[in-house]
This record gives structure tokens, C-alpha cells and sequence, in this order.
């Protein structure tokens, strides 16, 4: 059961956007938009042992992030209602595939497992291989179908947690219990009116926009930032929309981040003079403590681990009480 793709019934493929829309794309949006951004395959089965084949269509080593999150494929176990972490699937450093066998439990039971794709790599061909004999079933099915969309930057897309399984959508994921689809797109989240549009005739419960850091400056986010807002809204207008500013590591000294974030706020507040009461409002300077901010990020602009687990839980209570959210998986 493939989770995360919004396309994937039209394009045949994990790009995620429509493929038609590719030649009105800059030349690296058409790279960015094929990493999987931590899309998912969920599957049941009693295997003890696992293997993962992948032949990558481009395989990134950044400097900011680790190969597991680059390339690396993240395995969860579903028990008794938690997920598990099992482990994770990698290539080595300089090769352009992955041929990884590993043991994932001494049990002989039947478990739930999801395996997270990488966050910032495109695979052009992956299979899974299990013990012979061993029992492969299709996923129990999710109690909740609900859905929420995820529009933002490399934040959003996943750089540079640690593992593919550690972006702030992949933990509400599990923490929601519902699908999320990621459209973080490292460097190219610019506000695209037609995007927009296309997103917004996509059948989902919630959205989460954070639009901010990769504008090339303020202008193009006044212009811009809210009418998007506006597009998403005119087709879901009943539901919760969250709007955030970009995570401040270090109350950035950026010379346009307040301008910035005034942006920002006047398309919520707008909304709400208009009556909207289903639109929130997140700011980055409230994600961490004050003590230990820094300690949240790597390079002052991704977050780390940390910084992605205190963005889902600043995010959480919002989407748990508007979706009425009760059961976990």
C-alpha cells in the first residue's frame, strides 16, 4: 500500500506533482520534485529477515545530511498500537544503489510494517525482498482515511532530520494516525499560482503550509502568500489550515524576516476578519526554547531531529482536536 504520493494514479511514478506540469517547472524543481520526501509503503507480513533493493535515479550527498537521510529507507513496526523503529536501509557512500539484508525480529508473528522512502533522493526502481514462505499481505487498512497535505520548503520536505522517518510530517503521521502527503521542495517552494490550483483539486482533510524561506525576497511573498492561501480555501472551505513561519533558530538576522513574517500573519488575520474559523497560525520564534534554541538545528536553518519532534508537537494538539482525531493507526 503506497502512502504519500498525491499523483501516483495519474503519473504511474513517484514525481510529486503532475507530470504534465514538469515543463513549467525551473530545471532543479524537476530534480526536487522526484525525491519521495519520505513517502511510504505499508505491508503485513511474518518475515524475521528483510532485504531492500534500489537503483536510485539520482542519489544526493549533501554535506548538511547523513546518507540515511539522503538515500536511507526507514522501517517501522506497528505493535499493539506503537511504532516500533526496526531500522534503516542504506547505500554506501559513492554508490548509486542499495543491496541491504537485514534481521527485523526474532518473532514469528504477523506485524504491520511501514517502510519511509528517502527525503531527498529519486528512486527509479526499488523492490523489497522477505524470507521464502514467509506470509505477504496487504496492510491493515488505516482506521482514519483522512488525509493532510503538506506544502513548504526542505523543512517541510524533511532536511535534515537523520532518517526519513524523522520529518515533522512522517511524526505526525504516526502520531495522527493518518496519511500525510509531503510537498516540501527543497529550494523551490515559490508559491505557484498554477500548483496551487493542482493541489487544491487533491481530496485531503487538513493543510499545512509552510511557505516562507525559499521566496527570493519579500515582495514575492506578498504577492503570492496569500492568494495561494486563497486557492487552497476556495476548494476546502471547511478545512483546518495551518499557516507557519519558518523555525527561528536564532532570532534570525536575517535583514527581511520581520517584513517576512508580517506577510505571513496578514494572509491569517485576513482570513479570520473574513470569517474563517478554521485557520491557525504557528510562529517559528515559539517552535523552541529560548535556552537551547540553537540546539534545535544543524546549520541555523533545517531542523535537527529535535527540532522536527518540537515542530509536530507544537503542530499536533492543533490538527488532533480540529480532525477529532481518537484512534492512532
Amino acid at each position: 500500500m503506497l502512502e504519500g504520493f498525491g499523483w501516483y494514479e495519474e503519473n504511474k511514478s513517484l514525481i510529486r506533482v503532475p507530470e504534465r506540469l514538469l515543463d513549467k517547472f525551473n530545471e532543479n524543481m524537476k530534480e526536487i520534485c522526484r525525491d519521495c520526501a519520505g513517502g511510504s509503503v505499508r505491508f503485513r507480513t511474518n518475515t524475521k529477515k528483510m532485504a531492500v533493493k534500489c537503483k536510485f535515479g539520482f542519489k544526493r550527498e549533501s554535506a548538511t545530511n547523513t546518507q540515511s537521510c539522503d538515500a536511507g529507507f526507514d522501517l517501522y513496526r506497528i505493535c499493539n498500537g506503537e511504532y516500533q523503529f526496526v531500522g534503516t536501509f542504506r547505500p554506501n557512500l559513492n554508490e548509486n544503489f542499495i543491496d541491504m539484508e537485514r534481521n527485523i525480529t526474532d518473532e514469528d508473528k504477523v506485524y504491520d510494517y511501514v517502510l519511509y522512502m528517502p527525503i531527498m533522493s529519486y528512486v527509479e526502481d526499488f523492490s523489497v525482498g522477505f524470507e521464502k514462505d514467509s506470509v505477504i499481505e496487504k496492510a491493515t487498512e488505516r482506521k482514519d482515511k483522512r488525509r493532510v497535505v503538506v506544502y513548504g520548503s526542505s523543512i517541510s520536505q524533511g532536511g535534515c532530520a537523520s532518517r526519513p522517518g524523522l520529518s515533522y510530517p512522517s511524526i505526525l503521521s504516526r502520531m495522527l494516525g493518518v496519511e500525510f502527503i509531503n510537498l516540501g521542495f527543497a529550494g523551490n517552494c515559490l508559491g505557484e499560482e498554477f500548483l496551487a490550483k493542482e493541489i487544491a483539486k487533491l481530496n485531503f482533510d487538513a493543510f499545512i503550509m509552510e511557505y516562507d524561506e525559499n521566496t527570493p525576497d519579500a515582495a514575492h511573498l506578498l504577492k503570492t502568500h496569500q492568494s495561494f492561501f486563497e486557492i487552497i480555501r476556495k476548494a476546502h472551505n471547511n478545512i483546518p489550515i495551518i499557516i507557519m513561519t519558518k523555525p527561528d533558530f536564532r532570532h534570525n538576522v536575517r535583514k527581511d524576516i520581520a517584513k517576512r513574517r508580517e506577510i505571513i500573519y496578514a494572509t491569517y488575520k485576513n482570513a479570520v476578519e473574513k470569517g474563517d474559523k478554521n485557520v491557525y497560525y504557528i510562529d517559528g520564534r515559539e517552535m523552541f526554547p529560548d535556552d537551547i534554541r540553537g540546539d534545535f538545528s544543524n546549520d541555523t536553518t533545517h531542523p535537527n531531529d529535535m527540532g522536527f519532534y518540537k515542530m509536530a508537537n507544537k503542530i499536533y494538539p492543533v490538527l488532533k482536536r480540529e480532525l477529532n482525531i481518537h484512534n492512532f493507526i
